[in-house]
């Protein structure tokens, strides 16, 4: 029992001192601020679905009521965050 402990402890301090390198430096830094500068945009996007609507129900979609609209718009937000379950496996 005591072999098996140690080897998990070891397996899991290797583990902790590879990923201890990883956060630190300038490349670490440029991948923040490029995640922030992606949800930025994302949230924006988000955020101004109202407006798409309003510009939908007066010239395309005239004769749909809000509510058909608004189940369309509504897919977009569920389509970005669920699409970041899978792409964040991905990369």
């Amino acid at each position: 029992m005591a072999t098996t402990e140690s080897k998990l402890t070891v397996a899991v301090s290797g583990s902790e001192e590879q990923f201890g390198q990883l956060d630190q430096g300038l490349r670490a830094w440029i991948v923040v601020f490029g995640a922030w500068c992606c949800l930025f945009c994302a949230f924006g996007w988000v955020n101004a679905i109202g407006i798409f609507q309003e510009y939908y129900q007066n010239n395309q979609l005239h004769s749909y009521s809000a509510s058909s609209i608004s189940w369309i718009l509504s897919l977009e937000p569920f389509v970005l965050f669920a699409a970041g379950i899978v792409i964040g496996r991905v990369i």
